[in-house]
């Protein structure tokens, strides 16, 4: 199951949220909210993608008071949305984000598939993001592609506005705010 104990995941039955996402520009929005997230969809009528970020029967949102309703691009339900912000949190001792079961990580993706340090993403002085796995037992993927280690001296995987990304068995879209803003306006997240 997938759930977040995130310190601040987005809440988007507020309507304060909505407020700011249909009246805010983006930079002020991004200040707010947050420049980059990780959006994880759960849809009632289609069969679960491979590999499959949920058991059949599982809630993803046990620890997400927010639960909603909406369409996906297919048109099939998109029956849960969980946002997660990919941005530092202020006791965080890094120049990253940390992804990772552990309640001391950033984004915090409370499943089992999921290590406790997953995965590292960076954003550079260009506003570019991109992603290491952190060594993690089931790992990470970008649009099907392993991410490399740190360890491996390669180039991280980037990541690009709805590209997908797969942390164990959790898939996710990497959104900027400005799309998620644009989302929200236009109705795909219902508020």
């Amino acid at each position: 199951m997938v759930s977040s104990q995130s310190a601040q995941p987005i809440d988007f039955a507020s309507d304060a949220y909505v407020r700011d996402a249909r009246l805010l520009d983006d930079v002020e929005f991004a200040l707010r909210h947050g420049e980059a997230f990780l959006v994880h969809y759960a849809h009632s009528n289609s069969p679960p993608a491979t590999p499959a970020p949920l058991a059949a029967s599982a809630s993803p949102f046990d620890d997400v008071s927010t639960t909603l309703n909406g369409a996906d691009d297919d048109g099939g339900a998109c029956t849960e949305l969980l946002v997660l912000p990919v941005r530092r949190k202020e006791t965080s001792h890094f120049d990253f984000v940390s992804v990772g079961r552990h309640a001391n990580n950033d984004v915090v993706i409370n499943d089992a598939s999921v290590s406790k340090f997953h995965a590292i993403i960076k954003c550079d002085a260009q506003g570019q993001y991109s992603l290491f796995d952190g060594g993690s037992t089931n790992g990470t993927c970008v649009e099907g592609t392993a991410a490399p280690t740190t360890k491996d001296r390669v180039r991280p995987l980037p990541l690009t506005p709805g590209c997908g990304v797969r942390f164990g068995h959790c898939e996710f879209v990497f959104l900027l705010a400005r799309d998620l803003r644009a989302q929200v306006k236009s109705g795909r997240f219902p508020g």
